[in-house]
């Protein structure tokens, strides 16, 4: 109950998009200019929770994936309660299943209630697929028509998220490109845009 009613009195931000569309590389450029958000990485939070065994995560059964999915969520609330600090939390509401070929949710039910806002982080499918094929580190899907299937359900995941669970929905697009930080900067200040 505390950790809702302190919900309201502090933002809990989830930068969304699809996997290798540049959010951590975006947030890395404004970082120093929001000293007063916690930034955290969600699937680092996940794999310190699952340990070892995280390049396999994708392949746990759903329920074991759920579970370490809330335990992520109580380790931000219990973190936001010490320090005090709105959080901005680089994540994902949806993820391409490799089981099941297919993009899927992945928001429980304690990720709704935790998030006030979602920022939809958005670019075109050809740039998604020339970052995902410069990040040599990471084990990505290059299929065009897969990244468009990805980016769509996103969107759509998302939106119904957030209208489901009365969460503020924030875009940021190919519009703001030559500002887009600034633009993200405005968002968690509660600056209009």
């Amino acid at each position: 109950m505390c950790h809702l009613i302190k919900r309201f009195l502090m933002k809990r931000y989830c930068l969304i998009g699809i996997k290798g569309i540049g959010k951590s590389t975006l947030i890395k450029t404004i970082l120093k200019e929001i000293p007063n958000i916690d930034y955290l990485i969600g699937s680092q939070i996940l794999r310190e929770l699952v340990g070892s065994r995280f390049d396999n995560f994708d392949y746990f059964p759903e329920d074991k994936k759920k579970k370490y999915r809330e335990k992520a969520i109580e380790y931000m609330i219990k973190r936001q309660n010490e320090n005090h600090k709105d959080i901005l939390v680089d994540g994902h509401t949806s993820l391409y299943n490799l089981i099941n070929n297919a993009p899927e949710n992945v928001f429980t039910k304690l990720d709704c209630q935790f998030f006030t806002d979602l920022i939809l982080y958005e670019v075109n499918a050809l740039t998604v697929l020339e970052r995902r094929k410069s990040d040599f580190k990471k084990k990505r899907i290059l299929d065009l028509s897969i990244i468009k299937k990805e980016l769509f359900f996103e969107r759509d995941n998302s939106e119904n998220i957030a209208k489901k669970n009365g969460m503020q929905m924030h875009y940021l697009n190919e519009d703001f490109q030559d500002h887009i930080g600034k633009v993200l900067i405005k968002i968690l200040r509660g600056e209009k845009l």
